[in-house]
């Protein structure tokens, strides 16, 4: 097991999982069901397994962040882009239908759950008159989150 510290496994929360060579997390038990794996349904391994730990962003985190940068400046910010890189990669490691992340101060644009592939992202307009170049915009920047390959 690796000896290196982090922040711990954003599905179960456990500290104490060793890294692997690139710096996911090793296979573990949830923290949950430690020592109990017949109260879990498919057993007691947590999900979190192949993925970065908390604080680290993953390939796909950061191809979103990329892509969204030339569209909305606030993701200048590096807290900001950290915040909104780490709900994309806690909506990729465990994906859940209610994600949504709100990208501008007037919540206008707002990344949802992509339907078609679990754990994707994408982006949607909530302006009350949407025009032509938010569609527009809106397929453009879908389409190139689409062609982000995670793995």
């Amino acid at each position: 097991m690796s000896t290196e510290t982090h922040d711990g496994c954003r599905v179960c929360g456990r500290t104490d999982v060793g890294l692997k060579k690139d710096g996911t997390l090793r296979q573990h038990v949830h923290a949950a069901y430690k020592g109990s794996g017949f109260l879990r349904p498919g057993g007691s391994r947590c999900d979190g397994v192949g993925h970065p730990p908390k604080g680290v962003l993953g390939r796909y985190a950061k191809r979103v962040i990329a892509n969204l940068l030339p569209y909305f400046s606030d993701l200048k910010d590096p807290i900001v882009a950290d915040v909104i890189g780490e709900a994309v990669q806690r909506h990729h490691t465990s994906p859940d239908d209610a994600f949504e992340a709100i990208l501008d101060g007037s919540a206008n644009w707002r990344l949802k759950p992509d339907g078609r592939d679990t754990g994707r992202v994408r982006l949607a307009c909530y302006r009350f008159n949407e025009s032509d170049a938010d569609q527009q915009r809106v397929q453009q920047i879908n389409a190139a989150l689409a062609e982000i390959r995670y793995r």
